[in-house]
């Protein structure tokens, strides 16, 4: 039976699972089985997803920021669904849990999830997540048997749809090796030199750092170690060997595509990793003949017998490592003849044409028990009434917003540890507390003050802070426009200030901080031009944006409405008059529109200069709160930073002031002005806690309003 599978899978670099994709997609095809690969990060290897399309299947990337901003998931979704899929297999951390998720969503009908290792390197919210997704997968394969308890215990997989495929190996690749001489020249080393091999990526899982160890301890100086492969720890290892002296003996040879030509040229291979799944590496070198030493981790005891196909040592024992490689080259017979018991043990049991037969069969065997099926049925039905009745008492278009800005926030909350959080707030320059917080005072003043000017003074300066407050606490926690209706009807309902002319306050005191933000970002942009070139295209056409619009306003407002007549025009022939922000925006120019002129030309000065002194104000509290947090950037940056931030709230997609949004472009920007990478999801968490804390202090501005109104209130008027 012909399949439409679909494999999405964290990344597409060269790594082992790749590698086992790369096998799986060329058995498939030859099958006729149409298959499609999802990259959900922007990192790939260019050969690996050409060779993919040359056998025939459909390779998409979808990217890290298109996932962080929520549209990945929903071009992912939308994809899934056009055309429908009968298989989805999902591969690494972050593919498991959003893969399962869109999968079912999408309406795949069967989900397969495939544990690569025993992977006891997940934080204690990865394997939460993980567990919390397991439920959508039809089945779990585990190419270990040694991994299938752990992926019971630790991951949540159901024991009776867990299967055991083990890894395959195409022999034949392996059977023209480099000679010695060619793979010694090579590298430089000398011709009466030994040299071993370690194939993996550079981290603490593969075990490298112990693999030199164990080469320091060797009392023989002719052997050399040959590492190929890119990670973390290449810094690192490169320092261990300086300073154990065996530099000049261990060669970095970083990514190389002909290791199947450099496994048969070694005199020994050594795979240390202190866990696995079922190390591909490992097996490709059994299938090359070489003679193979590994610690006895998890899917390296299925591969080698020790005694019979290899060497087996203990994990994490240098010792024992270093003991098994002087045996190894002392005894090159019993090498060799290990070496072919290895070649062939790989040929008869780890075959790829068994594996992919394994998987086919698992496609079309049913996981759901008649029991399961109607429990998850009567679930799903649940949940869909459920949800039925909140789209329709509640715009969709909420929901969205309030989904995305959730999903943006747990993802900036998963960058930080919550011991480096408390630490960073442990670390507070508590001389530069008292002035972030006058300063943030000060922009709740002038922005009362700035409300109460522009209602022609006609409440108390004392209701304006307090609508301020108010405002401000519902925006931050809610929405901006929510805070500004409030404020509008505040001033219709308390104070009896016609409603028209409170939009038009509002209206005028937006205008006012365009204009700032714009001057702000233009002299910012210019000033740090050399440090933002990857946004040079945007900002350029932000600030272009940001002109037509000004320019049109002052249009709109010298010719009135001949000119709002040729906007809605150019908008309704451009189409554009279909966006929600657009028509929202027209609408508000047409109530400025119908102030009296001299109304709004006494209340361009004011507004505009305010509006300064707020951007200003605004500027020294984040730098102070930077300060306070340790952390220590250029006026000009913070600015650059402020105006993009503030210009995107324009664009209707947040909620809860911004949260979510404001952090994730945050991050982005704080590590373009050059935050250290280790400050930036601190930072931002810590400003937005910071800010709510703000929030609940200035609450207490609102008892102190009403007891002067009481007080107000008691005092007898002249006229008694």
């Amino acid at each position: 039976m012909l399949m439409r599978v679909v494999f999405i899978i964290d990344h597409l670099r060269h790594d082992g699972t790749q590698q086992v994709l790369k096998q799986l997609v060329a058995g498939l095809r030859t099958r006729q089985h149409h298959i499609a690969v999802i990259c959900l990060n922007s990192s790939w290897d260019a050969q690996l997803v050409a060779d993919l399309r040359a056998m025939g299947a459909e390779v998409r990337i979808v990217g890290r920021w298109r996932l962080i901003t929520g549209y990945g998931i929903l071009y992912l979704w939308y994809w899934l669904r056009q055309p429908q899929y009968d298989v989805a297999i999902t591969l690494l951390f972050a593919s498991d849990v959003l893969g399962r998720i869109i999968a079912r969503l999408a309406g795949v009908p069967r989900i397969i999830s495939s544990i690569r290792a025993r992977n006891t390197n997940y934080a204690g919210w990865q394997r939460a997540l993980v567990r919390a997704t397991m439920p959508f997968a039809d089945a779990v394969v585990v190419n270990s048997s040694t991994t299938l308890p752990w992926a019971i215990e630790h991951e949540g997989a159901h024991p009776d749809r867990t299967t055991v495929i083990l890894n395959g190996v195409d022999a034949s690749a392996y059977r023209q090796p480099y000679t010695g001489a060619e793979l010694r020249a090579m590298f430089g080393i000398a011709p009466d030199q030994y040299v071993i091999g370690c194939v993996g990526r550079l981290t603490p899982q593969k075990g490298q750092d112990l693999l030199l160890e164990a080469l320091a301890q060797l009392e023989a100086q002719h052997v050399h170690l040959l590492l190929i492969g890119h990670g973390e720890t290449e810094a690192a290892l490169r320092d261990l060997a300086q300073s154990r002296g065996i530099a000049e003996r261990v060669h970095v040879a970083g990514y190389r595509r002909d290791v199947a030509c450099i496994l048969g040229a070694l005199d020994l291979y050594v795979h240390p990793a202190r866990f696995e799944g079922m190390p591909n590496a490992l097996l490709e070198a059994m299938a090359a003949g070489c003679p193979c030493i590994a610690t006895a981790a998890d899917g390296s005891r299925e591969l080698i017998e020790d005694g019979l196909s290899g060497w087996l040592v203990p994990v994490d024992d240098a010792a024992a490592l270093s003991h098994a490689i002087h045996f190894a080259l002392a005894h090159p017979e019993v090498a060799r003849q290990y070496g072919i018991a290895a070649q062939q043990r790989a040929e008869k049991r780890f075959s790829i044409k068994k594996m992919v037969e394994s998987w086919e069969m698992l496609f079309e065997k049913r996981f759901c028990s008649k029991k399961r099926g109607f429990v998850m049925g009567v679930l799903f039905a649940k949940i869909q009434i459920k949800l039925q009745k909140i789209v329709q008492q509640t715009n969709i278009w909420v929901v969205l917003k309030v989904l995305l800005a959730m999903i943006l926030i747990v993802i900036v909350f998963f960058q930080v540890n919550p011991r480096d959080l408390l630490n960073f707030w442990q670390g507070i320059n508590l001389y530069w507390l008292p002035i972030s917080l006058i300063s943030y005072l000060m922009v709740i003043w002038i922005t009362a003050i700035r409300y109460w000017i522009l209602v022609d003074r006609k409440i108390h300066q004392v209701h304006a802070i307090g609508m301020t407050v108010i405002q401000t606490i519902i925006g931050n926690f809610f929405a901006s426009s929510a805070g500004a209706i409030s404020y509008i009807m505040l001033l219709r309902g308390r104070h009896s200030v016609q409603l028209s002319h409170g939009i038009a306050s509002v209206l005028l005191s937006r205008l006012g901080d365009l204009i700032g933000l714009t001057l702000g970002l233009v002299c910012a942009s210019i000033l740090i031009w050399s440090q933002i070139t990857p946004l040079h295209w945007l900002i350029g056409i932000l600030i272009f944006l940001l002109f037509v619009v000004l320019v049109s306003i002052f249009l709109v407002y010298i010719f009135r409405q001949p000119a709002l007549h040729l906007l809605k025009s150019i908008l309704h022939i451009t189409r554009l008059d279909r966006l929600d922000l657009i028509r929202r925006s027209v609408g508000q120019i047409s109530i400025l529109i119908e102030q009296s002129p001299q109304q709004i030309k006494a209340s361009f000065g004011p507004f505009l200069f305010s509006s300064m002194v707020l951007l200003l104000v605004n500027v020294v509290f984040n730098y102070t709160t930077q300060y306070m947090f340790g952390v220590f950037i250029g006026v000009w940056e913070l600015v650059f930073v402020f105006a993009v931030t503030q210009l995107l709230f324009i664009i209707p997609v947040h909620v809860f002031g911004g949260l979510g949004i404001y952090e994730i472009t945050a991050i982005y920007l704080y590590a373009l002005v050059g935050v250290p990478d280790e400050q930036l999801a601190p930072l931002v968490i810590s400003s937005r806690i910071y800010l709510y804390l703000l929030n609940l202090f200035i609450m207490l501005y609102l008892p102190i309003e009403s007891y002067i109104d009481t007080k107000t209130q008691d005092v007898p008027s002249s006229d008694q």
